[in-house]
């Protein structure tokens, strides 16, 4: 009965992936959809980078509301438009609204025309997870991933690292299934302290990607609306995850599910770590100077430096006033 009800939502899923595409498309049509100016296209600010890496948060692609791909639609036309070939595109968790095969079906028939992206570094968040079997939910995520990278770069497990140009980026998820928060076990505990270790060693930054931020950073828990100190954080293991990061240097820890635009909870000292939380991409955010979704950073490295830059993918717009950067030592 059971798998003959998951068929039936499936099905279901599936035809409003139709009649959302169809929409869109009209949307297109008629002008409903803006397309990215090109008048001031991605490119590198200074000679000698090294690295350059897109991050967003929260796509939450739904195959019920065509506005979210709409706004994703746009900021994957500016990303296309780039002036540069572009290494990394990271999203900081919650790609799809309820986990649903179709609505990674979409998500992956938008990205798979990014000829200007060489590289899809997603976390996974807990709309990934939360609302189906955590094996079922967790088999769809690798898959999405598996299916827009390289063979020899495939992932089988909730939390991996992935190398770009010689830089790491260390992705962490939720061991199990959680509505809000994550679980992070004393295993991948240990992995992180590993990884962060070894590549903090060779004095490269370690970019650390996870859906969820510490607990009391970038304005929580006030831009989660809650007066609890967990809510919207990463949830119990927050300060086990803290002390291992805080322990090394230059680590980034960058973070979503708080749909707070670009603004003063952007970029966080966090003791030694840098923390940046983009916003969504998808939604419309909140308590930011830069509020619309599609708005996000984009990293450039360099041998001694790190440079953030806020964007508006939608429009195809930097916003210099909220650029960052960090030496590093």
């Amino acid at each position: 009965m059971e798998a003959v009800a998951g068929g039936a939502i499936g099905a279901v899923s599936a035809i409003i992936y139709k009649i959302n595409s169809l929409v869109l498309a009209m949307l297109m049509l008629v002008g409903g959809v803006s397309t990215p100016s090109t008048d001031d296209r991605i490119y590198y600010s200074e000679a000698g980078a090294e690295l350059m890496c897109i991050a967003w948060g929260d796509t939450q692609l739904c195959n019920y509301n065509p506005e979210r791909e709409a706004s994703f639609v746009a900021s994957v036309k500016d990303l296309q438009n780039a002036g540069c070939q572009i290494d990394a595109l990271v999203v900081a968790g919650d790609i799809v609204e309820n986990g649903f095969q179709s609505e990674y079906d979409s998500l992956t028939d938008d990205l798979e025309k990014l000829t200007k992206v060489d590289n899809f570094v997603m976390a996974s968040g807990n709309h990934d997870i939360r609302i189906r079997d955590y094996e079922q939910a967790t088999t769809r995520y690798y898959d999405f991933t598996n299916n827009l990278n390289p063979e020899d770069k495939a992932i089988d497990n909730i939390y991996f690292s992935y190398e770009v140009n010689g830089y790491t980026f260390i992705v962490l998820g939720s061991d199990e299934m959680r509505f809000e928060d994550a679980y992070i076990s004393d295993t991948q505990l240990k992995w992180l302290e590993d990884q962060v270790a070894t590549v903090t060693a060779t004095g490269k930054p370690a970019f650390v990607v996870g859906h969820y931020p510490l607990k009391d950073t970038h304005g929580l828990p006030t831009t989660w609306g809650s007066s609890l100190w967990e809510s919207g954080s990463i949830g119990d293991q927050s300060q086990e995850v803290y002390d291992i990061l805080n322990k090394y240097p230059n680590v980034f820890y960058i973070t979503g599910h708080l749909h707070t635009g670009i603004g003063q909870f952007t970029y966080e000292e966090i003791g030694n770590i840098h923390g940046i939380n983009v916003p969504s991409i998808g939604i419309e955010n909140k308590d930011g100077d830069f509020n619309n979704a599609g708005t996000g950073v984009i990293l450039e490295v360099y041998k001694d430096k790190v440079i953030a830059r806020a964007r508006d993918f939608g429009t195809g717009e930097y916003i210099p006033e909220y650029n960052v950067t960090y030496d590093l030592v």
